[in-house]
């Protein structure tokens, strides 16, 4: 799980508003909090490879809240509170420090077309990465609310789409924020060289501590995010043990692709690493040139553990 943004299906691709006018620039564009109120239900899915995974989801926004609901849990989000629900247990969710969002200055807006979606009126967008279509948006023109979302590979394949196939702009009630079971607390923490401030195009702007020891990078560019989790070294999770194998360079890692992100897990020669983040293959592929290499334990340690522990 994403500790900073909860793995919800599509929490992040589609409780972000955007507005109808672009003049101002991207950053603006993805800034702008429209208080429109709707109901949709979408699917959601990923691609990389031989990998796939979908989803259903709800979504809803009515009166400053946002739900989203899905086969990972539930996600609600209010001007104060935010919660979660994982398990059948609804968890509130504090964070120590949070530093302030900003954008990548290698995204700029493309052209803007009209279109038509579930027979609404809207516009398409694309944001480009240099002259690389990275994402693909069409924005219901009266709600401002994103229709559709399709993120791009280096080859401009689609990596991951969402598409409401439902969409109603008067949603009636929502329930109230649940009492949260649980609070969970994630404490601000001093990252070690380990976890660069910077690692191809994004920037370190948060890292907290994780139970039972260890650290949580989080990286964001401002349109794509991930984090990166460090514990001592230690066997590999249950989750990782089918997972797909691949190659960087000379290290192997393991892959697990959901709905709306990709988990990798491997192991250094003295910690054991999982990036979580819905960023496409090619930047992760880059992320991961810049993090510790895979790698064994000396024979002599080995050797110490077997007969130690």
């Amino acid at each position: 799980m994403r500790i900073r943004v909860p793995a919800v299906v599509a929490a992040v691709l589609l409780v972000v508003p955007v507005p109808v006018l672009a003049d101002d620039g991207l950053g603006d564009y993805l800034e702008h909090d429209a208080g429109a109120e709707f109901h949709g239900t979408g699917v959601v899915m990923c691609t990389w490879g031989s990998d796939s995974a979908a989803a259903t989801y709800e979504v809803t926004r009515h009166e400053g809240m946002s739900m989203t609901s899905g086969p990972s849990g539930d996600l609600m989000v209010t001007p104060a509170i935010t919660v979660m629900r994982a398990g059948g247990e609804w968890y509130s969710v504090e964070f120590s420090d949070r530093s302030e969002w900003s954008l990548s200055d290698r995204y700029r807006l493309g052209a803007v077309t009209p279109t038509v979606h579930l027979g609404r009126a809207a516009s398409a967008y694309l944001v480009l990465e240099g002259d690389l279509p990275r994402v693909r948006l069409i924005v219901d023109d009266l709600t401002t609310v994103p229709l559709v979302t399709e993120v791009l590979d280096a080859d401009g394949r689609v990596f991951r789409m969402a598409v409401l196939i439902a969409f109603d702009d008067t949603p009636g009630d929502m329930p109230p924020p649940p009492e949260a079971a649980r609070t969970l607390t994630v404490p601000s923490a001093q990252a070690g060289a380990s976890l660069p401030e910077s690692i191809a195009g994004y920037r370190r702007v948060d890292t907290y501590e994780i139970a039972g020891g260890g650290l949580q990078g989080y990286y964001s560019d401002g349109l794509f995010s991930f984090s990166v989790f460090e514990k001592v070294r230690g066997s590999t999770p249950e989750a990782f043990r089918g997972a797909t194998t691949f190659m960087v360079g000379d290290g192997r890692y393991r892959r697990v692709v959901t709905p709306s992100e990709v988990w990798v897990y491997w192991n250094a020669p003295d910690r054991s690493y999982v990036l979580v983040g819905d960023l496409p293959p090619d930047h992760l592929l880059a992320a991961l040139d810049g993090l510790p290499d895979p790698g064994d334990r000396g024979l002599l340690v080995r050797l110490w553990r077997r007969l130690f522990g």
